[in-house]
């Protein structure tokens, strides 16, 4: 299977445009269910957590017992969870924790390259990945789930959109949009249609 990645870029004031292909194999669906989903390791979350926290500390941020929760609940979720999420699910456990600190500790972390914020997932509210390899995400537009799909092309397109244009190549966040197994599965169900109060009475 070939598939086709646009780009363009700005020189002189004019615009330059190009398609890079690349060839995807799979002998099987990756993800039937969102239970099928693979899990991070345990080591997999300790060196994420491990690499906020230093990168938080790097930049002169003080590492609170706030800032230390979010990022452990980042390397442990692998939902790209929004900040109003991450709030709600953290502030039973931690009262003292305030939206403006999980929106400040994002904002950081985005800014320094640890996170990503990926935008929307048909929901416009951001999203953010500890992940940060080179992978794609594949985005629900009915139920906001967002999972990841690791790639091993996808170094081979960064090297050949370098090649092509000139431009160091810093990252890529690459977001595809569409229903998930479990949603395809709930649009394919038929629904039986309301009954009428004249076919309720004749019913009756």
């Amino acid at each position: 299977m070939q598939h086709a990645v646009s780009f363009f870029y700005t020189v002189d004031n004019s615009r330059v445009s190009g398609t890079i292909f690349f060839r995807m194999k799979t002998k099987k669906k990756l993800f039937h269910t969102e239970s099928e989903v693979p899990m991070r390791t345990a080591e997999t979350i300790q060196a994420i957590e491990k690499r906020l926290l230093e990168t938080l500390q790097a930049s002169g941020l003080r590492l609170t017992a706030q800032r230390r929760v979010i990022c452990r609940y980042l390397a442990t979720k692998e939902t790209h969870p929004t900040a109003q999420q991450i709030y709600e699910d953290l502030k039973p456990s931690f009262p003292s924790l305030s939206l403006a600190t999980v929106y400040n500790t994002l904002e950081a972390l985005v800014e320094l390259g640890a996170v990503h914020a990926l935008g929307d997932a048909g929901d416009n509210t951001m999203h953010y990945d500890a992940d940060i390899d080179p992978h794609l995400n594949l985005a629900c537009v009915r139920c906001h789930r967002i999972v990841d799909l690791p790639l091993a092309q996808l170094s081979a397109l960064e090297e050949e959109a370098q090649r092509l244009t000139g431009y160091r190549m810093l990252g890529a966040r690459i977001m595809y949009y569409g229903l998930c197994p479990d949603c395809q599965r709930e649009t394919d169900t038929p629904h039986p249609e309301p009954m009428t109060s004249q076919a309720q009475e004749t019913q009756n």
